[in-house]
């Protein structure tokens, strides 16, 4: 009977570690690009729950004329004695851009309208790929 181990078994047992190693760094890295993955998602949701409140609280004849909406870099009711339903929403829409730009990778906040209804994309660049990624709600004219 042997006492000890011999160089191969040693060397065996440090291959069998390393691998074990190198596989939970890979399922580490994973799980964190997928955490990431859901925070950004989190964060666009929110955002486009809060455009989707803000229009609901639109006046109607705004949403039923909707080809043509209002740029989002226009509108300031926060200094204006009176401001358009047009320019509430422009506000609106810059505030939550601004969310988008501290809260997502190259986030963005779109309000696209045509006669077919109003779309709401925030989309945002995925930090794994060259992809970017878009959260979306649709709502059909009435």
């Amino acid at each position: 009977m042997q006492a000890g181990s011999t160089l191969t078994e040693i060397l065996v047992a440090l291959l069998i570690v390393s691998l074990t190693t190198v596989t939970a760094t890979a399922m580490l890295l994973e799980s964190l690009r997928s955490l990431n993955n859901a925070i950004n998602q989190q964060h666009a949701a929110r955002l486009a729950s809060n455009l989707q409140a803000i229009i609901t609280d639109l006046p109607p004849n705004l949403l039923n004329n909707p080809a043509t909406p209002p740029p989002a870099n226009q509108g300031n009711c926060d200094v204006a004695a009176r401001c358009t339903p047009a320019d509430w929403l422009a506000t609106e829409i810059r505030r939550l851009q601004e969310q988008a730009d501290k809260n997502l990778p190259a986030g963005r906040v779109e309000l696209i309208a045509d006669p077919s209804g109003i779309a709401i994309r925030v989309s945002w660049a995925s930090r794994n790929s060259d992809q970017r990624l878009t959260y979306a709600l649709q709502y059909d004219a009435v």
